[in-house]
């Protein structure tokens, strides 16, 4: 999926339930919305009611365009492939409107604190170092190797989050 397609999804509230998490949202094409969108949380589908049946079929139509996704093995589960359907494009859409909120947040709190993930952390996990004042705004180069060189614990920092770009491996820095 690339960055210049029609759609795009607003209006996102989630709840977490013992399930996954429930969801509402609406589905735009440019400025017009054309659909709502839906999950349950009880381990159901995700689905979209459209304002007419032509906004559907050029949903699908859409849909049809999109590159089948590969999933790695994990989990007991062996690697397997998806063909695009439209809860696998409504879940994609959802998860690039969450990826860039919590990018949004990583980057406001990258402004006063280095924001990095040691060997022990997992992907939804991050830790931060508050920065003095007379390192904010410092390029993360310059940041990253005082800390290198001064805190005893950066050894195990295996990432470090850098504003605009998102997660880099901190032996890069």
């Amino acid at each position: 999926m690339t960055d210049t397609h029609p759609y795009t999804i607003k209006a996102l509230k989630t709840l977490a339930t013992s399930d996954g998490f429930a969801l509402t949202a609406q589905l735009y094409r440019e400025k017009t919305c054309v659909a709502s969108v839906e999950n349950g949380g009880q381990g159901g589908p995700t689905w979209a009611s459209f304002i007419s049946r032509d906004e559907e079929q050029q949903f699908s139509a859409w849909v049809a365009t999109l590159n089948e996704k590969t999933y790695p093995a994990g989990e007991g589960m062996p690697e397997f492939t998806v063909k695009p359907t439209t809860e696998t494009a409504l879940d994609l859409l959802i998860t690039a409107v969450e990826e860039a909120k919590e990018a949004k947040k990583l980057d406001r709190n990258a402004q006063t604190s280095l924001v990095y993930r040691t060997v022990n952390d997992g992907e939804e996990t991050y830790r931060k170092a508050p920065l003095p004042p007379s390192l904010q705004g410092r390029p993360i180069s310059e940041i990253v190797a005082l800390y290198r060189a001064r805190a005893d614990w950066f050894h195990q920092v295996t990432t470090v989050w850098v504003i605009g770009q998102g997660w880099t491996s901190a032996d890069s820095l």
